[in-house]
């Protein structure tokens, strides 16, 4: 009697599992006809397409976290503060003062050099403002002291480390969900998937129905190479080192068995 062997989908990572499932799907897909013949494979072989969509979805997760609002909200502040810090050190360097205006003129070259504006990437922006910030506090300190902006580049610095900080925490929880979220959708597909298998093989066994043949030869062909190539092999892997240890325990040092 024709039977589509177990195999064990929970051994695999994520990848090959997407893989032997989109495989199982399309030849269900293939032989539809014999499917469709029997309400209870058609319902369930449905039902595990819609499970493989979302297997999908969860692997190119992209979603927006309840953080993008507070971002946003940050990144905004953050803008207006360094839109308002470059107007300043823009205005000092048309000034008639020599000192602030070589002063200015210092600080002015490293905000044209990095290239700084309100459009450029999340990340980017906070990564380039972090140095420029700290570049002022640091290096360029007298020079921002002499300009009075002292509390003003601390500001600035404080509300790109929020944004900083926002965006690893909204990272963290994406990281979270797409993991749980994925964990979920393949134990149901891996459920799906034993009630289809246990579908096919019924109508194989009760029905002796020679049209779903071709799918437990697909099927069990699939199982066999991921038994050999795909899920590790420890426990065999232990047996053979357990006897080769017995066999080297066995023979007689110093002797050959000619």
């Amino acid at each position: 009697m024709k039977e589509i062997r177990n195999i064990d989908p929970t051994k695999v990572n994520n990848g090959a599992h997407r893989m032997f499932m989109e495989s199982v799907a399309k030849i269900l897909a293939e032989y539809e006809q014999a499917i469709a013949a029997h309400p209870k494979t058609k319902m369930l072989t449905a039902e595990f397409g819609k499970l493989l969509q979302q297997e999908k979805a969860c692997m190119g997760l992209s979603r927006t976290s309840l953080r993008t609002a507070q971002i946003a909200e940050a990144d905004h502040e953050r803008d207006m503060l360094f839109t308002g810090f470059k107007a300043v050190v823009r205005a000092f360097t048309k000034g008639t003062n020599p000192e602030t205006k070589a002063a200015a003129k210092t600080i002015w070259l490293d905000i044209a050099g990095y290239r700084i504006n309100n459009r450029m990437q999340l990340e980017q922006q906070t990564g380039v403002l972090y140095i420029l910030t700290k570049k002022c506090l640091t290096q360029h300190a007298e020079e921002i002291e002499l300009l009075h902006l002292t509390q003003y580049v601390t500001q600035l610095a404080a509300s790109n480390d929020k944004v900083s900080q926002l965006l690893n925490l909204r990272l963290d929880e994406q990281t979270g969900i797409v993991k749980g979220a994925l964990r979920a959708t393949r134990l149901k597909m891996d459920e799906q998937f034993r009630l289809v298998v246990k579908a096919i093989n019924a109508r194989m066994f009760l029905n002796d129905d020679e049209s779903l043949v071709p799918i437990a030869d697909f099927i069990n062909e699939m199982v066999r190479r991921y038994k050999r190539e795909v899920i590790p092999h420890h426990k065999a892997k232990a047996t053979n080192e357990e006897s080769n240890a017995g066999n080297q325990k066995g023979s007689t040092p110093g002797k050959s068995d000619d």
